[in-house]
Parts: C-alpha cells; sequence; structure tokens
C-alpha cells in the first residue's frame, strides 16, 4: 500500500479536519484524534482502492493532456490538421473512456502520425 493514498483513504473517511496519526500502512499504529469513530481496517481498504482508482485516473488525464498540449498548434484556425491528426488527437480525448490507469491491460497511448 502506498502511504500517500492510505492517508487520503483515511481523511476521506474521517474528515479532512479530523488530525490523525499512522506509521507506514499500518492499521495497529492508527491514532484518530478527538472524537471521530476509527475506521475498520475494511472500511480503510475499500477506501484506499477507491481513492486509487481516482489517482491513477488523474495521472492518466495528465499525461493524456501533456500530449494534448504538444500537439495543440495543429489545431490553430491557420493551420490545416490532416485525417490521422485529428484521429490520434480524439484517441487522446476518448482513452479514459476505455482506460482507468496506465497500468492497465493493453494500455497504450496512440501513436503519432509521422505525416
Amino acid at each position: 500500500m502506498n502511504a500517500v493514498i492510505y492517508q487520503k483513504a483515511i481523511a476521506n473517511l474521517v474528515g479532512n479536519e479530523v488530525g490523525f496519526t499512522f506509521e507506514g500502512t499500518d492499521y495497529k499504529t492508527l491514532v484518530i484524534n478527538g472524537d471521530a469513530k476509527k475506521p475498520t481496517e475494511d472500511e480503510i481498504k475499500v477506501e484506499y482502492d477507491k481513492v486509487l482508482v481516482s489517482e491513477n485516473l488523474v495521472e492518466l488525464r495528465k499525461q493524456r493532456n501533456i500530449l494534448l498540449a504538444e500537439t495543440d498548434y495543429l489545431a490553430l484556425s491557420d493551420v490545416t490538421m490532416s485525417d490521422a491528426w485529428k484521429t490520434y488527437r480524439q484517441e487522446l480525448r476518448d482513452i479514459t473512456k476505455t482506460f482507468k490507469s496506465m497500468s492497465d491491460k493493453d494500455f497504450k497511448f496512440p501513436e503519432k502520425p509521422t505525416e
């Protein structure tokens, strides 16, 4: 487990205004400050998985947006974009319809056209 994602999962469960401490991702070391109820290990695991999916999708979108930004000049009004570039850019925009993470099976960004 990733400690940052573990921390976000706990914060989602107890609320961002509630303080807590832990070591690594060891549930036994989790201490919730104040009157907030300590979530169970299972609750944290379920929330961890949700946060992980969300974080992976955010990272995929960041990388996709970088690739789109590299070709934005092709979309200017004084440039005629080839069909190959239009297809490439559309495939980039659509990639999150098929994949939720860059570690998904068969994931790869579309090939940049050579023309």
